[in-house]
């Protein structure tokens, strides 16, 4: 998918190709011009087929104007600017269809968003709420409000337990809906009504021209969605929702709209809205987002919400179920753009009436007919247990067995079956029974695994590995990691990966600390193994491991004279090390993934141990770590950073010189202790 960010110069597009590589462009666009024609756009529900022509050409960089005609379903990775274009109006003047993209092949979002909310907690119930039409100061909405009684309809019809709340009371509808947002936890959200951009309090106050995208831009302005007399919900209201929904549709866009005070939001910004509601709740955690973008037709977005909800409760993909309901809403209403104005975020894939929710009963899995069903069930658990809470583990354990236990006995002997149990115990945190299933997917008289198979064996053998030596069973610790190497060494053989140079360096790594017998041998095999796979990939993984061990290694020599080669290695240990901590903390990329976030912090945190002044540095390590957590880390992921911290305090206490091991020790016990209390 292309993904699409702005800096300084323009738009930068990174798109995928069938070759081994991405493609970068700058697009140098004239942003001021650019959001004059957006503006012109959507100043109205007219479908201005010029303009969005216009667009085209300004918005794409040449390359992929070419490759436009041969562009099928398209996801686009939008960062938090590039959000804000309306990409969906785009159409191609010498294209081969004189429709518009979104109308002949599926295009939807995905936000390249910062800060994610860590582990969202989501209702396994079938409930909704929706909000219409909140009376205010600002003109009647009757379109609104029968948008959302349709689509309280449809839902109540298919079984959701629905909550409406239509425009009643100007003075207590502000109330109703905050209490009724709060009072339950909801599958699907509809917001339907006026919404506000920058929108002025009071008429003594100026707009704010310096802020982009904030909630509230000056103590006299706000955005968000009207909901009553003077009341708004706003990003921040949204963000301190209990529970995430999995399905937000919003339809708050009558921004230029002058209240009966005549005071107004910023008209010129207007298309600004979506994106700022959009993406508090992508951060949340929502599965998928349908916004307007701007003021729609009303008979219009009736015909778009009910064909999408028709769609949706019926099983379809949403994808599939985005692009039926732009094709009928651009076939019903013509001369309008309205077909154009909902941005939808999320995975094309995703269902709301899937078989496989987390309430499944023993009736639709009986109906499942084919082992390829049985593993789109299994790793939709296995992608949920990811970020689920305890509660909703409880309930994908509960389902899982459930599954299990009605598969035909000739289907638990197929090894994909097998191989996705395997990860979907992983994810649920069953180690044992995750080994058992990968080693039957490996032993199954047809074979057909990948090798990922049992990368994934050797991988949990390690893990399995430490959690016996914690409970003092050394021999058993030893016993896993004998058999982890020896399906590693079979696949190393065949290819010698990064990847699988590293799983070996763990595995040394780990019998490093858990075998006092090998201890320093399996440290210079840890290096060892490590340093090829850097120089196989110049991954930052692979690099402050291998600087890891080398550093633990030179403390063997520490209680000793040094010899001048020693003091020559150290020398050209500490040059590595401080060039590796300055290559990922000058870099310009900006980092929004934990794993990145967290080799930054890892390469400080090598480089404060080696130098012995780790207590200067505890609240900054600490700190970071826990940012990095924020970008989207998972429970058994974050699991790995503290492991690699425990190593680090092992490795200290037995072999780091006594003089100086106490305030490193000790350092490193307040971090591993302030950050495993943050453990969700």
């Amino acid at each position: 998918p292309p993904q699409v960010t702005f800096n300084k110069q323009g738009l930068l597009f990174n798109t995928l190709t069938d070759r081994a590589r991405s493609e970068i462009s700058l697009h140098d666009a004239q942003r001021t011009m650019v959001d004059e024609f957006i503006t012109q756009a959507i100043s109205s529900s007219y479908d201005d087929q010029e303009l969005s022509k216009t667009l085209f050409e300004l918005l794409l960089p040449y390359r992929l104007k070419e490759q436009a005609p041969d562009i099928r379903d398209l996801v686009l990775v939008l960062d938090e600017t590039a959000a804000y274009y309306p990409w969906e109006l785009i159409q191609d003047r010498w294209g081969d269809n004189s429709k518009p993209m979104v109308v002949t092949h599926g295009v939807l979002r995905q936000l390249h968003a910062s800060i994610p909310r860590e582990t969202p907690k989501s209702t396994q119930q079938n409930t909704a709420l929706v909000i219409g039409n909140p009376k205010s100061d600002f003109v009647d909405l009757p379109g609104a409000q029968k948008e959302a009684e349709h689509v309280w309809e449809f839902l109540s019809q298919k079984g959701f337990d629905s909550v409406k709340v239509l425009g009643e009371n100007a003075d207590l509808d502000a109330q109703r809906v905050i209490s009724k947002l709060h009072a339950n936890s909801y599958r699907v959200l509809h917001l339907a009504g006026h919404g506000v951009y920058r929108y002025t309090l009071n008429n003594s106050a100026e707009p704010c021209e310096s802020c982009d995208q904030e909630v509230v831009t000056s103590q006299n302005q706000v955005t968000g969605m009207v909901i009553g007399k003077d009341a708004f919900l706003t990003p921040g209201d949204i963000k301190n929702m209990r529970f995430v929904p999995e399905l937000v549709f919003i339809n708050c866009c009558h921004l230029g709209h002058i209240d009966a005070k005549g005071r107004k939001s910023d008209k010129s910004l207007k298309y600004k809205l979506a994106a700022n509601l959009a993406t508090e709740f992508i951060r949340m955690g929502v599965k998928v987002v349908v916004a307007a973008g701007w003021a729609v037709n009303d008979l219009a977005a009736t015909t778009f919400a009910s064909r999408f909800y028709q769609e949706m409760l019926a099983g379809v993909a949403f994808g599939k179920a985005v692009l039926k309901a732009r094709q009928e809403t651009y076939d019903n209403h013509k001369g309008c753009n309205t077909w154009g104005a909902y941005q939808c975020y999320g995975d094309p894939d995703y269902r709301l009436m899937r078989k496989k929710e987390q309430n499944s009963t023993v009736s639709d899995i009986n109906e499942m007919v084919s082992p390829a069903e049985v593993i789109s069930v299994l790793d939709d658990i296995a992608i949920e247990a990811e970020h689920a809470s305890q509660v909703d583990l409880q309930a994908l354990q509960a389902k899982t067995k459930q599954l299990v236990n009605k598969l035909p006995e000739e289907w638990k002997k197929i090894s994909e079956i097998a191989s996705a149990l395997g990860k979907t115990h992983s994810e649920l945190g069953n180690f044992n029974q995750a080994i058992d299933c990968y080693r039957n997917a490996i032993n199954t008289e047809k074979g057909n695994f990948c090798a990922s198979t049992i990368e994934q064996l050797a991988n949990l053998k390690g893990r399995t590995a430490i959690t016996f030596w914690r409970e003092k069973n050394q021999n058993e610790a030893i016993v896993q990691l004998d058999e982890a190497e020896k399906l590693l060494k079979k696949l190393l053989n065949i290819s010698a990966t990064g990847e699988r140079l590293s799983m070996m360096a763990s595995i040394c790594k780990r019998r490093a600390w858990v075998d006092s017998s090998n201890r320093k041998k399996m440290l210079e095999k840890m290096s060892e193994f490590y340093h090829q796979a850097y120089s196989k990939n110049k991954s930052n993984y692979p690099r402050i491991n291998w600087l890891t061990a080398e550093m633990i290694l030179s403390w063997y020599n520490l209680g000793k004279t040094l010899t001048e080669n020693n003091k020559k290695q150290l020398k050209q240990l500490q040059k590595q090390i401080d060039e590796a901590a300055k290559d990922l903390v000058n870099s310009p990329k900006v980092i929004t993934d934990f794993w990145t976030a967290t080799r930054q912090v890892g390469f400080k945190l090598l480089k404060y141990l080696f130098e012995g002044k780790i207590e200067e540095y505890i609240d900054d390590i600490v700190m970071e770590y826990q940012q990095a957590k924020q970008k989207g880390a998972t429970v058994r992921e974050f699991d790995s950073v503290l492991a690699h911290i425990e190593f680090l305090i092992a490795m200290t206490a037995i072999i780091k010189p006594t003089k100086q091991r106490e305030p490193l020790l000790q350092g490193l016990q307040t971090i591993f202790d302030r950050l495993n209390v943050q453990k969700v």
